[in-house]
């Protein structure tokens, strides 16, 4: 009897495997063949599950947009207050972003190689900033709950801050990345969320 394979589970299996390589290696330079060793497989055997290495790296990209959506989901479960809520969202954010596997960031690195974006790519371009704005708005309902509490003071603007707290993140991490301050990125981000929530609350 054959035996049954779990296409879905076999694709992730590949994509974590590929991007090891990625990291080490970096993308440009890692091979469909060394995937497949790395994989235990045939090098014809990857094309099975995924027609490119660029599928590869679309596959990670869905797998992280994947892990964002469940943290965010988590939090708005949570019964934290919201100014709690705000910094843990954040700071997972931001250690998702710097981490030097993020497949996030290898995307970004590979998208300005080609003009214009292939319709995939365009695809996990429109995902990214679909989970971008979903998390901008958790952020405001957050903010409207603490201003409820009286936690934040009722002269904020929720909508407007919600859309500077994502810039900010934006903003601290690309300078980090440029090697210019903060240069521990963790600190930099919660020195940051300490002045503006202190900020909110006066």
């Amino acid at each position: 009897m054959p035996k049954i394979v779990d296409k879905p589970q076999r694709r992730r299996d590949i994509a974590q495997a590929a991007l090891a390589l990625f990291s080490s290696k970096g993308f440009a330079r890692t091979s469909v063949r060394e995937i497949a060793e790395a994989c235990g497989m045939a090098k014809g055997s990857i094309y099975d599950y995924f027609a490119s290495k660029e599928d590869v790296l679309g596959e990670l990209v869905a797998m992280a947009l994947r892990d964002w959506q469940d943290e965010v989901e988590r939090l708005k479960a949570s019964a934290q207050p919201p100014d709690r809520l705000i910094r843990e969202l954040l700071a997972t954010t931001v250690h998702r972003m710097a981490d030097r596997n993020s497949s996030l960031l290898m995307f970004f690195a590979f998208l300005r190689r080609d003009d214009p974006p292939s319709p995939q790519q365009r695809e996990l371009l429109a995902s990214i900033q679909a989970l971008s704005t979903e998390t901008t708005i958790t952020l405001e309902t957050w903010l409207i709950d603490g201003m409820n509490r009286r936690i934040f003071s009722s002269a904020i603007r929720p909508a407007q801050d919600a859309a500077v707290l994502m810039g900010a993140v934006d903003g601290l991490f690309l300078r980090h990345r440029q090697g210019l301050e903060p240069r521990n990125l963790s600190q930099g981000l919660h020195r940051f969320l300490d002045v503006f929530l202190e900020g909110l609350a006066a």
